[in-house]
């Protein structure tokens, strides 16, 4: 049910607010680390105590950054893009099953459901972590499927560069969103943060 799905979601962000702060670049990779590990019991520790939500999941991206280093988590089929000098490149990979085989196009029937979420359970369950170097320019994208499974890449882009304020360029990215989830009731909706080297700046609907 997306209700469950919203639920984890609110959880897992208010457990990771308090790792928003400044790290030594050193310190990037293991402090990302335990923010995710403190979110993931926030999970089980909700789910536990409010049966309604039992066998709740989310996805995740995550970046936290000092000077010119990043850190990015990712858990699910949520994506974390790059633009620099024109040119959109994804940092992450989609946890799904037709990643797990190799010969995934050749499988009639292969579900496109996600092989790696956050439910609170910790078996097989643990973020990828990239450790990147940023530079002045950059802009970067985060967020979950609810943009990334509707509008396509090349229109992504165009917006990206589309104007200089994160801001504003946010707003189009959800405006792209909802004109297609607009059709659609039981579509998801889209959760996005746009940053680049002077004003980051997130953008996540009210549900």
């Amino acid at each position: 049910m997306r209700e469950k799905g919203d639920v984890a979601s609110f959880t897992l962000i208010d457990a990771l607010k308090p790792y928003d702060r400044e790290v030594v670049p050193e310190e990037l990779a293991t402090t990302l680390g335990e923010a995710i590990y403190e979110a993931s019991d926030a999970l089980r520790a909700r789910a536990a105590g409010d049966p309604r939500v039992t066998g709740m999941g989310t996805t995740l991206v995550a970046m936290l950054w000092s000077g010119n280093l990043a850190v990015f988590a990712n858990v699910g089929d949520s994506r974390i893009y790059r633009l620099r000098d024109g040119q959109l490149v994804p940092f992450s990979e989609d946890h799904v099953y037709g990643r797990l085989l190799s010969d995934a196009a050749t499988v009639p029937g292969l579900p496109p459901r996600i092989a790696r979420f956050l439910d609170g359970r910790a078996d097989g369950r643990s973020p990828d972590l990239t450790v990147r170097e940023l530079k002045a320019g950059d802009r970067l994208l985060l967020c979950s499927d609810g943009l990334s499974g509707v509008v396509d890449l090349q229109a992504i882009h165009n917006i990206l560069v589309s104007a200089n304020d994160p801001s504003e360029i946010t707003a189009r990215l959800v405006q792209a969103a909802f004109a297609w989830t607009d059709t659609r009731p039981t579509a998801r909706w889209p959760s996005i943060y746009c940053a680049d080297d002077s004003n980051p700046k997130k953008e996540i609907p009210e549900l």
